[in-house]
């Protein structure tokens, strides 16, 4: 069984959230709460599986909550609200599901759910980040992210949907990208592999890769060598 809680300041939210999950026989609600600090505060209690919790929460949010328990169970987020720009790579959310949730989206988030490890595997290309472009919220696929990019404190994501921003070390980032699909070209941007269409050579050992986009990203000497020995034949022949 996976012993789940539901967290919500809305006592409907939590009834129905726990109307579809009795759909699931795998699924065991241990707890429900009102708020983040009941969570945090039972935690080591409870040590559970799998925990829903809503974002948008007076007082300590979803967010400060996974903040606080981060690598001690599986978070999938519930919102409602669009002025959230969550950093998936931070908080190694399973997934997130918008209000009202619905039966089939929900049982899509459980089956991303992994109880036989608490590692942090790299995170699958349809893994869903919740990103703010301007002034809309989009759901995107991380295969629709082209390239990473440290600007002063954030990273920029170039996105299908254009520029976004995590305020994020890119550390972090490359650790939770899978490095057979994203490389790191330099020390500021990293680049989706099948989104290049062609590696030119550059001045001094170095590399220009050209996407998808026409940007050309500047490949460092040390991360040429580095490409090779990853990749080889793979991406460039007999270059």
């Amino acid at each position: 069984m996976i012993k789940t809680v539901v967290v919500d300041d809305e006592r409907l939210a939590r009834a129905d959230l726990k109307r579809l999950l009795a759909n699931f026989d795998d699924i065991q609600i241990i707890a429900e709460y009102e708020n983040a600090q009941g969570l945090i505060d039972n935690f080591d209690e409870l040590e559970p599986d799998l925990v829903f919790l809503d974002i948008h929460m007076p007082n300590i949010s979803g967010i400060q909550a996974a903040v606080q328990l981060r690598g001690k169970t599986q978070f999938i987020f519930c919102t409602a609200y669009a002025q959230y720009a969550v950093d998936a790579f931070d908080l190694k959310a399973v997934d997130y599901l918008v209000k009202p949730v619905r039966v089939e989206r929900l049982k899509q988030a459980i089956e991303r759910c992994d109880f036989t490890e608490r590692g942090d595997p790299p995170l699958p290309d349809n893994y869903q980040l919740l990103l703010k472009f301007s002034e809309v919220q989009r759901m995107t696929r991380l295969d629709q992210v082209e390239r990473f990019e440290v600007v002063g404190n954030d990273v920029a994501l170039y996105t299908t949907y254009g520029k976004t921003y995590l305020r994020s070390p890119i550390s972090r980032i490359e650790q939770r990208l899978d490095n057979n699909k994203y490389f790191k070209a330099n020390r500021s941007e990293i680049i989706r592999l099948d989104k290049v269409v062609r590696f030119e050579a550059s001045s001094s050992s170095t590399m220009i890769a050209t996407m998808q986009s026409t940007v050309q990203v500047s490949i460092s000497r040390r991360q040429v060598k580095e490409l090779k020995r990853l990749h080889g034949d793979k991406l460039f022949g007999a270059f």
